[in-house]
């Protein structure tokens, strides 16, 4: 079986850390790039605040196994990611997740049972069959809404390029019916003009409990 280990970037996400830590729990082994600052791409287009949060805390306090590497590219880029594949040289594959995605436990298994059981060594997911955004609550799911086929997971025995381009020698495209990314992409408290035809489309109830009720609750009032 191979080895298999995760990165995750981090800036002010405390409230995903929880559910997105609690699933990667069954890996070898768990890297945090964790942000000095807002990484410049996303600070501007969603107006993230450059006032620390707890996220560090929580890591250290609930997930103490997780190795917390303190970015020194200071932008979202191959390089941000080198730092964890360096880190996590002696793992077979390494996923490449934010922090803001999750999978039930049934998508989940296979994905973890197909990496583990493949020669591939690179992994893109095709975001615009398997992934469902939420934009503005638990409650406002919507499919094809992306349309990436991202990375997910690569081998550490190569690096990203620029623009986060893989050398990879036998890679595969992960397309499955039936198997979701559930992705709070620009998660926020909802705004008047929510689009109606997400209102019925909620998150599985399994997603919603693993969430720290406090800091669900506490983001929820805000819309």
């Amino acid at each position: 079986m191979r080895k298999i280990g995760s990165i995750t970037p981090i800036w002010n996400n405390e409230i995903f850390i929880k559910p997105h830590f609690t699933m990667l729990s069954n890996l070898n082994r768990n890297v945090v790039i964790l942000g000095e600052k807002p990484w410049d791409e996303y600070a501007k287009d969603f107006n993230i605040s450059s006032v620390k949060d707890k996220s560090e805390e929580i890591l250290k306090n609930d997930f103490p196994k997780v190795k917390i590497i303190k970015d020194r590219v200071g932008h979202f880029c191959g390089g941000l990611f080198n730092q964890g594949l360096e880190e996590l040289s002696d793992m077979d594959i390494v996923l490449k997740l934010d922090v803001d995605m999750l999978f039930e436990k049934k998508d989940w298994d296979r994905l973890i049972d197909f990496l583990s059981g493949t020669d591939y060594d690179a992994f893109r997911l095709d975001y615009y069959e398997c992934s469902k955004t939420y934009a503005y609550g638990t409650k406002c799911g919507s499919k094809h809404n992306e349309f990436e086929k991202d990375y997910i997971a690569v081998s550490p025995r190569n690096q990203f390029g620029s623009g986060l381009i893989y050398p990879s020698k036998k890679e595969y495209l992960i397309n499955w019916p039936d198997f979701t990314c559930h992705h709070m992409r620009c998660w926020k408290p909802s705004q008047r003009n929510i689009n109606r035809d997400v209102i019925d489309n909620p998150m599985p109830r399994e997603l919603i409990n693993m969430f720290d009720k406090k800091l669900l609750n506490s983001f929820l009032k805000l819309s």
